[in-house]
């Protein structure tokens, strides 16, 4: 739902990062509040269109839970067929079955550096607005495979092709 900032960031992301390395992004964008919903729709969305997929990198550990439910319903295997990866490393995410790759976003730094921004703009009227980039961490668990040759080869391919 790239109507709420953050995800539209990460939107922004992984299409800049699957453009760079020549592979067209596949993007699904509802307007739904509830995160598992939107993650199982979309999900449901992408295999209704036949479209053949390795990954999803879901918005938040939320939403990769109802990929993982959609993927179930397809008869898709996490990692065995289509990898997941969340975002926020929560509780949810080591509870999923399998534990779910998330990337961890470090939430009390974040807050940490709003505050200090707003404090400074308090301070300073009139001053423009700063942009702050925090650190994020990938959290391997069991949700992702590795690719097989001939799929990286595969890979190769399309990039080449692109």
């Amino acid at each position: 739902n790239s109507q709420l900032p953050w995800f539209a960031r990460r939107q922004e992301g992984y299409r800049r990062a699957m453009e760079e390395a020549g592979v067209s992004p596949v993007i699904r964008d509802l307007n739904i509040d509830d995160s598992e919903d939107l993650g199982y729709l979309a999900t449901r969305s992408i295999l209704t269109d036949g479209q053949a997929i390795s990954a999803i990198l879901a918005g938040d550990d939320t939403t990769a839970r109802g990929a993982y439910r959609a993927l179930a319903d397809h008869g898709l295997r996490v990692p065995a067929d289509v990898s997941v990866i969340g975002v926020n490393d929560t509780v949810e995410a080591s509870a999923l079955v399998p534990p779910l790759t998330s990337v961890r976003v470090f939430t009390d730094q974040l807050g940490k550096q709003m505050a200090e921004l707003l404090l400074k703009q308090i301070s300073h009227l009139g001053a423009k607005p700063q942009v702050v980039t925090l650190p994020t961490r990938l959290i391997r668990r069991e949700s992702c495979r590795p690719l097989m040759a001939a799929e990286q080869v595969t890979l190769k391919n399309e990039i080449r092709a692109s």
